[in-house]
Order: structure tokens, then C-alpha cells, then sequence
């Protein structure tokens, strides 16, 4: 597992609770972290259940353990660098603050 640097710019709105951003305004985040993570994800709600780098997920994702059964749940892992840098910053809101999608 690789650790990796992004950094990116997103558009942010003209105010705190407004819907447009007409004023153009930016913010910038910077993704420090693995260049891989695994989520598992919920059968029935495909929300995020669970995030994490290296370790089992990987393993299970390499097939070096066994996927367990009966979970209802699935395995992604996402790719930080082939993917856009809106997932990287919402992988980068998850991992620093624990927040759930």
C-alpha cells in the first residue's frame, strides 16, 4: 500500500447555505492517504457501511482470505489516483472526520 498526495479545487457557494456560486469562489483540499481503500457497502441501502485501507480489505479484495458470506454487504475498493477528485474528497471527508454518505 502506497501513501499518496492530491490536491484539487472545488467550488464552494457565495454563502453559507446558498445555492449558487456565482462569485466563483473556491476551496481546496488536499488528500493525504493510501492510494487504495476498500468500503463495504450495504445490499439493500447501498450506503457505506464500513472504510478501510489495507489490511483485510485488502486481503479479502486479493482473495488472500475468504469473502464472507451472509453479510449483506459488498466489497469495493477504489482506486484514489484512477478516480475523480470529487471521490477523492469525499474519501478524504470520510477518512479525516468519520462522516458517512
Amino acid at each position: 500500500m502506497t501513501d499518496i498526495t492530491i490536491d484539487f479545487e472545488y467550488p464552494v457557494p457565495d454563502e453559507q447555505y446558498a445555492q449558487t456560486d456565482s462569485k466563483n469562489k473556491k476551496g481546496k483540499l488536499r488528500y493525504i492517504g493510501p492510494d487504495k481503500v476498500y468500503i463495504w457497502v450495504d445490499n439493500i441501502t447501498n450506503k457505506l457501511s464500513q472504510w478501510e485501507s489495507g489490511g483485510t480489505g485488502e486481503e479479502l479484495w486479493n482473495g488472500d482470505i475468504p469473502m464472507p458470506t451472509g453479510t449483506g454487504q459488498f466489497l469495493i475498493e477504489l482506486d484514489v489516483q484512477k478516480t475523480s477528485k470529487t471521490i477523492s474528497m469525499e474519501a478524504t471527508i470520510y477518512y479525516v472526520g468519520r462522516q458517512t454518505w
